[in-house]
């Protein structure tokens, strides 16, 4: 499973993708920082199961790729951001 996207996500993922893993045997995710826009575009065509953005999603696009799950995050403010989304396609 591949996880792309946010610079300001990355950090994050790489701390706790170690510990998912750990609780789901057989499981792989690599992730990789290459910006939000990336990280969208990926999930959306199929070459990232998980696109990382600390931007909205906009309306047209969810309605445009319904199989997309817009999850929203609350970080607290001294983290540089309150709310951050993540894209995830099902895989």
């Amino acid at each position: 499973m591949i996880e792309t996207g946010s610079s300001l996500l990355y950090p994050l993922f790489n701390l706790w993708i170690p510990e998912y893993v750990k609780a789901h045997a057989g499981l792989e995710i690599t992730p990789q920082s290459t910006g939000s826009g990336t990280g969208i575009s990926q999930a959306i065509d199929g070459t990232a199961q998980i696109g990382g953005s600390d931007a909205y999603l906009s309306p047209a696009l969810a309605k445009q790729h319904a199989t997309m799950m817009n999850i929203r995050w609350r970080f607290p403010a001294r983290w540089s951001t309150t709310i951050s989304q993540v894209w995830t396609k099902p895989i």
